[in-house]
């Protein structure tokens, strides 16, 4: 089991707080967010790791250089131009070989939400918050507990909950997963999230959605988002 962390973005919309750095290395708590992720991947013995970079990629790496870790480091150099569709697209290679965990670097969750996904029977499976969802989110429609679509344009009246952006993926579905990716990279269509091809995806493969509801996660996309995170990391001892 491997794990791909996507960090290539600017965050502009959080540049007050980040004072123009980025973003996964906001502060939360004790840790930085991307300290947060690699303290639950430390806890689960996951030492492969890939980084996706782009915006001052070099603070990145200094930062986690000295991280027990084998670290990969993939460059987007399209970062200002391109989404999470692209960035994934380039850690392909990886994605041929092997099992992988998933997350935006700009979540904030309790480490027990790597425990599930790991111990989960479900081949492919997404951490889902089961809650009212707004238009900004990435939303999902489920039949039981499968995913039989994911996106941010969905009704969020006909929605389960909002995928939190962490998730498992098995490398026996990963080949047509990349192919999924290639169908709109192929047509340049990169500025777009990566659920797209994961909605794709759900079509031919089973993808289900684990709970997590009740354990403490936030995505941070806005300042009052940060300002929650940070109540949320005092409040659970994260």
């Amino acid at each position: 089991m491997k794990a791909i962390i996507l960090a290539a973005g600017a965050g502009t919309r959080l540049q007050s707080l980040t004072n123009g750095n980025p973003k996964c290395l906001l502060r939360i708590g004790s840790k930085t967010l991307i300290e947060h992720h690699l303290d639950a991947l430390q806890s689960h013995n996951i030492t492969d790791i890939i980084i996706v970079l782009g915006f001052k990629k070099e603070q990145i790496i200094s930062y986690v250089e000295n991280f027990p870790f084998n670290f990969t480091f993939i460059e987007n150099k399209e970062y200002l131009t391109t989404n999470t569709i692209y960035s994934l697209w380039l850690a392909r290679e990886t994605m041929a070989r092997s099992d992988f965990l998933y997350f935006n670097a700009d979540v904030l969750a309790d480490k027990r939400i790597v425990k599930y996904l790991l111990d989960a029977e479900q081949k492919n499976i997404l951490a889902i918050n089961k809650a009212r969802c707004a238009e900004e989110e990435v939303k999902v429609i489920l039949n039981n507990e499968q995913i039989v679509e994911i996106g941010k344009q969905l009704d969020p009246h006909l929605c389960a909950g909002e995928f939190i952006g962490i998730g498992k993926f098995s490398v026996t579905s990963n080949e047509q997963f990349i192919t999924c990716m290639q169908n709109y990279i192929s047509h340049n269509e990169k500025n777009l999230f990566f659920e797209k091809a994961v909605n794709d995806l759900c079509k031919i493969h089973p993808i289900y959605a684990l709970d997590v509801t009740h354990i403490p996660c936030i995505e941070i996309d806005f300042e009052e988002d940060y300002h929650r995170a940070v109540a949320l990391a005092q409040t659970h001892n994260l």
